[in-house]
């Protein structure tokens, strides 16, 4: 048996894939733990003015209003938020955007991972024919089934 010459140490490749491993298990704890209510959508203050032609917001940037902001059956719908639930809004809406954030980074080092997995099976492979000589095109490795 011939001995090859690996291209790529893949004991390097194995730590860049043990380092990922273990960040994607800190990165899905992060995300098995969290236990708040999560709310889809954005959390938005909009000015509007009120109509009335002697108030301020006839001449400044209007009245406060916070909303939340979200997609629904393919558009954008704005939720009127009153006083009394619009901490609880806002505090679900914060925790949703970062779940959904740290959900990304999960699958960007998941692809890194699986990157990494391919590189090592590459630098692994053996490229050396079975035999130690090359067939011709006339040698194939198959032999039919049937006689002629």
């Amino acid at each position: 048996m011939f001995a090859y010459q690996m291209r790529v140490n893949p004991s390097q490749i194995r730590q860049r894939i043990r380092r990922l491993e273990g960040s994607l298990g800190a990165l899905l704890g992060q995300l098995l733990d969290e236990r708040g209510a999560l709310r889809r959508g954005s959390f938005v203050t909009l000015h509007r003015k009120c109509g009335k032609a002697t108030c301020h917001c006839a001449r400044g940037s209007g009245h406060p209003a916070d909303y939340l902001s979200t997609r629904r059956e393919g558009r954008t719908r704005l939720f009127y938020l009153s006083r009394e639930i619009r901490a609880q809004v806002a505090e679900e809406a914060g925790r949703y955007r970062a779940f959904r954030q740290r959900r990304a980074l999960l699958a960007k080092r998941m692809r890194s991972l699986l990157a990494g997995l391919d590189e090592l099976a590459e630098a692994l492979e053996n490229p050396e024919p079975l035999g130690g000589q090359k067939k011709g095109k006339s040698q194939g490795r198959w032999r039919s089934a049937r006689s002629d």
